[in-house]
């Protein structure tokens, strides 16, 4: 039989994490469950419609959004049963840059001709500005959801003071303990990858350049700071494959995947990632071969290299 919890770690800080005696959800939780349920219906609606208004959806957007996190921190059980953490990052985030990646590969082919160039330089231009400032706002929302958990499952992170004293508001440290704490900490690790996930779209997306030239490092702390709380998760090893893949680091990709994927909880789309990376790693021997020479190896073992051959080999393949 599942153990009940006191009353003392039932509400946290303002964050429920669990339901009524009887494990049902409060009125209350099943209140804003039904207004999720309208605005998801509505967000998904709008998007598939022909021509739909980005205006309108945005701001149904933030309205799921704001809905998704009153139902995290009124009753988190119920907030897990109906998926909140995962369908706010795939409808309010997720959706709306795959929709601005679109915008800006039509405005990147325009930029070919040259009758439409200025036209859509000033749009790729306004484009991005909006987004910068978009992605902006939703680090410091999930900054603040972060700081609010951690505070209220008593999770202290080193470079993440700030949201600590965000969440504690003048109160003392949060109560929760056994499996009130584990239940709360897989939000706080996807409040880290989602921060991730955010600064790197900012680089992809908002910096022009090559990829290589780009400033990871931000990214790479938050999938770290995830990490750091649950080593057992796979999902912040396969984000830091994909940072060395945006860094030309094919091995250090192979071994972050590898990571992943011996994880207790591997990443989905782990495994199509490493065929992804195994078919550039062949694309590029072959390429070598059709310039006229065999592919580049190491004149000495990996294991034999020194320090300084070994970085530059890791830096380079």
């Amino acid at each position: 039989p599942r153990q009940r919890m006191g009353e003392g770690q039932k509400h946290l800080k303002g964050m429920t994490t669990d339901t009524s005696e009887e494990g049902r959800p409060s009125d209350a939780a099943l209140a804003i469950g039904g207004k999720i349920h309208d605005l998801e219906k509505r967000v998904r609606e709008l998007r598939r419609s022909q021509r739909p208004d980005e205006k309108a959806l945005n701001a149904l957007r933030v309205s799921l959004r704001d809905k998704y996190r009153e139902l995290i921190e009124t009753d988190h059980a119920h907030a897990a049963r109906l998926k909140c953490e995962s369908e706010m990052w795939k409808l309010v985030f997720y959706h709306r840059i795959e929709d601005v990646k679109k915008a800006i590969g039509s405005l990147n082919q325009e930029l070919q001709n040259p009758s439409k160039k200025q036209r859509a330089e000033e749009a790729l231009h306004a484009q991005r500005t909006s987004l910068r400032t978009w992605i902006a706002e939703s680090v410091a929302f999930y900054r603040s959801l972060l700081a609010r958990t951690m505070h209220a499952c008593g999770v202290r992170l080193e470079g993440y003071a700030e949201a600590e004293d965000k969440g504690r508001g003048g109160a003392g440290a949060g109560t929760a303990t056994g499996a009130a704490r584990d239940r709360l900490l897989p939000t706080c690790y996807r409040c880290l990858t989602c921060m991730g996930d955010l600064e790197r779209y900012q680089q992809t997306l908002c910096v022009g350049g090559e990829s290589r030239g780009k400033d990871w490092r931000e990214a790479e702390r938050h999938y770290r700071a995830a990490g750091s709380l649950m080593p057992s998760e796979g999902h912040h090893w396969n984000q830091l494959g994909v940072l060395s893949q945006f860094q030309g680091k094919s091995l250090l990709n192979c071994y972050y995947h590898a990571r992943s994927a011996l994880s207790a909880t591997p990443f989905v789309k782990n495994r199509d990632n490493v065929l992804s990376l195994l078919g550039r790693v062949q694309a590029k021997i072959d390429e070598e071969r059709q310039a006229g020479g065999p592919p580049p190896t190491p004149s000495r073992g990996f294991a034999s290299a020194t320090a300084a051959e070994k970085e530059e080999r890791l830096e380079s393949f």
